[in-house]
């Protein structure tokens, strides 16, 4: 029987068993989070370093080199594993947090802790922490405190001068925090553009309404899409305020704008930390820090996964998840340009039309400049259309391909010649432009870098890529003078009207010839910018100053449709502050205002400050009591609380008549409070006692003593003549243990094995 219930025990708990363990894989499943996350309790070497400097010339714990290293991984977010001597460090491995490394014989990194072995006076080997080749620190070496050592780190000793063997390293995984690579980036002003992750450029940053509070996320990327295009404007700082043109309000973030996992989002405004974002360049691409975060660096991140519908959030810029928190910004220029396909023509800077592209040689690698237009081969360009819409362009001279040097992304890199006529770098985008035309290689799919003439338009001025910028545009717009002789322009396209907005430029209606790129008809000069569409005025909203709600107000104002710009009533550009109408503050008199119950303080508006019940004071038999603060009578009437009372109706007794002690009376409520008591005629024997005592011959035989209290009641003392409580808890107690010994006695018994 026995056996049969361990069984069913066993079995009971091997189900518990299995059942808490799918339990607990369906909560990791839950759980799961793709990014890898460093295990350093968030620390980087630095910050590792800086904790181990704030304990320099002190005792850590028992003063031991082990005891340092052990409050080292504690810092660091862990357990030390147990070991008897510092050389055990060396084998355990199997006892190392997640991601951390045992090394031997290894470089050491800052940050690692340095193990060293054994040596002929001190047989426990010793541990320390590395910053450099020439600075450990350590404890329990030349003292029982922490010491920085600029020893190298192969050159330690025990206390005879032995050798102590360096060994290798235990390396933490620490934080690679991310560090900007150079100031913060000047990718142009006053220009519209896509927002892409740099790891799948299908997608684009989008908004999923036009309300303030909207979600921002990724989605598949269509250039026909407003909810896709971003607005930026650079500030004097350096930061960018990104404002969407669908709904005409800005990237910003949801609460403090500096902690993990806050929601990106999309507000009115354009004004605060949350919504300026400034630009660093990372991998390639660009990290966009939210100037709310600058200074702990929290950058816009993609989430677990990037993905259609994926939600964008800010989480702290670390290197290890650059792919999660880099993306391409991809210029929105407008539609590519079909100029014709197959001809030659001269590349003219549109502000020196004496002025033209050239080369200075016939081998790869060789210049592109500016030279004074002579019309030699090499200054003619042989434009030939792919089927991307990008043109190859080649030189007439020299039969190479305008060319960049370098990635053909990077800002400043020269412009050459080379052969192929394959790669990105040789294939150019042409957007229309002020009235002429950009160039933009290929190999800048962010649509960031542009043909640029440099500093100064002249004779002999070589050419590079720049960053495009609406301000520079003198030095990258370029007319593309065709050959045209014999052209018939028998394709021809119809380019309808735009008009102009406050954000881009219209045109009038104009025709092209297809072949030749010629403009046959009508003009292609971009139109001046619009005025702004101020729509109705918004009506002034007066600020709410009442007991429950203080709400600031906002002066009458203009929007913009277009741009979302504010305006005042003169059509005047204001921010938001400007138009902002401060709600009054509360004043509160000095007076207490009260009722029955409470006293307070009071502004005008009912708000109540520093209410709190009457006290104090004391009542009486006909007034109440008056609060301490306040002065405000409250409560009820004591009758019993009578003041100044008198004695009335007193009369001595004599040996004829009874005599009477007197009533208690109460002047103000004009009652008896205490009736008095008759006093008997006076006698030889009783003459000289005074009132209310008793006579010796009063006593009864039996002691007991009889008096008057204050109520005229008689109360009766009998003295006490021995104390039976001790006796009383001794009988309880010996009943008490006489019952336990009975149920103890009788539980021996059951269990005694019976004999026989």
């Amino acid at each position: 029987m026995k056996r049969i219930k361990k069984t069913r025990k066993a079995r009971k708990a091997k189900k518990t068993f299995v059942l808490m363990l799918a339990i607990t894989l369906i909560l990791n499943l839950f759980n799961f989070n793709p990014k890898v996350e460093a295990s350093t309790n968030g620390h980087t070497a630095d910050d590792a370093l800086n904790w181990v400097k704030s304990k320099l010339d002190i005792k850590v714990g028992s003063g031991e080199c082990v005891a340092l290293i052990a409050e080292y991984y504690l810092y660091l977010g862990h357990q030390s594993p147990k070991v008897g001597s510092a050389i055990d460090y060396a084998s355990s491995a199997s006892s190392q947090p997640s991601g951390w490394q045992i090394l031997q014989g290894i470089q050491p990194q800052k940050g690692d802790i340095l193990i060293y072995s054994a040596s002929a006076g001190n047989i426990h080997g010793h541990v320390a922490i590395y910053e450099s080749d020439y600075v450990t620190y350590h404890q329990n070496y030349l003292g029982r405190y922490v010491r920085k050592i600029t020893n190298h780190y192969t050159q330690m000793y025990d206390e005879y001068l032995y050798p102590m063997p360096y060994w290798g390293v235990i390396r933490p995984d620490f934080e690679e925090r991310f560090i900007p690579d150079g100031s913060k980036q000047d990718i142009g002003n006053d220009f519209i553009a896509y927002i892409t992750p740099k790891s799948n450029s299908n997608l684009a940053v989008q908004v999923t309404g036009t309300d303030n509070g909207s979600n921002v996320n990724l989605t598949q990327k269509n250039e026909n899409s407003q909810s896709q295009k971003w607005y930026f404007n650079r500030q004097s700082d350096g930061s960018y305020t990104i404002m969407n043109m669908e709904s005409n309000t800005y990237l910003d973030i949801e609460n403090t704008g500096n902690t993990d996992y806050e929601k990106v989002q999309i507000w009115s405004g354009g004004t605060n930390d949350k919504q300026a974002w400034f630009i660093y360049s990372y991998n390639g691409a660009y990290r966009l820090v939210p100037r709310s975060s600058q200074n702990d660096l929290r950058a816009l991140d993609i989430g677990d996964d990037i993905i259609d519908g994926a939600k964008l959030q800010i989480y702290k810029a670390v290197s290890n998840n650059n792919e999660w928190q880099t993306f391409n910004i991809v210029k929105d220029l407008g539609e590519k340009q079909n100029i014709g396909d197959k001809f030659v023509a001269l590349i003219v800077p549109k502000t020196n039309s004496d002025l033209a592209v050239e080369v200075v040689g016939t081998d790869n690698g060789s210049n592109v400049q500016l030279g004074t237009i002579d019309n030699s081969d090499a200054q003619k360009w042989y434009f030939k259309r792919q089927s991307d819409g990008s043109y190859l362009i080649q030189n007439e001279y020299a039969s190479k391909y305008l060319d960049i040097y370098g990635t053909g992304n990077t800002n400043g890199e020269n412009v050459q010649i080379w052969s192929g006529g394959t790669n990105d770098k040789q294939a150019w985008f042409i957007y229309s432009y002020n009235g002429g035309y950009r160039l933009v290689p290929r190999s800048s799919p962010d649509n960031s870098k542009a043909l640029d003439i440099g500093d100064d338009i002249i004779d002999g001025a070589n050419l590079q890529i720049h960053y495009y910028v609406s301000s520079s545009n003198s030095w990258q717009t370029f007319d593309i003078i065709k050959e045209t002789q014999g052209c018939a322009h028998e394709n021809v396209t119809i380019h309808p009207a735009i008009e102009s907005t406050c954000l881009t430029h219209g045109h009038a209606e104009y025709t092209t010839c297809d072949i030749c790129g010629e403009v046959i008809s009508g003009s292609a000069e971009e139109l001046p910018l619009a005025d702004h569409d101020y729509g109705q005025l918004i009506e002034r909203v007066d600020p709410i100053h009442t007991s429950t709600t203080l709400k600031d107000g906002v002066e009458a104002h203009y929007r913009c449709s277009i741009c979302g710009k504010l305006f005042n009533q003169n059509k005047e550009e204001v921010t938001e502050e400007d138009l902002i109408i401060e709600a009054p503050e509360h004043i509160y008199k000095n007076d207490w205002v009260s009722d029955n119950n409470y006293h307070w303080k009071e502004c005008d508006c009912g708000k109540k400050i520093e209410q709190e019940s009457h006290h104090g004071g004391e009542a009486t038999c006909v007034s109440k009591a008056k609060c301490e603060v306040c002065g405000q009578e409250y409560g009820e009437l004591d009758p019993t609380n009578h003041q100044d009372t008198e004695i009335i109706n007193a009369v001595e007794a004599t040996t004829e008549t009874e005599g009477y002690t007197g009533d208690v009376y109460c002047p103000y409520c004009n009652k008896i409070v205490k009736k008095g008591e008759i006093i008997p005629i006076k006698t030889t024997d009783n003459e000289d006692q005074p009132v209310g005592e008793t006579s010796p011959n009063e006593q009864n035989k039996d002691n007991t003593t009889l008096s008057t209290n204050e109520n005229n009641t008689t109360e009766t003392t009998i003295p006490q003549t021995s104390d039976n409580s001790n006796i009383t808890l001794w009988i309880s107690l010996l009943i008490v243990s006489g019952i336990s010994i009975i149920i103890i006695l009788r539980k021996w018994i059951k269990r005694k094995p019976i004999c026989g």
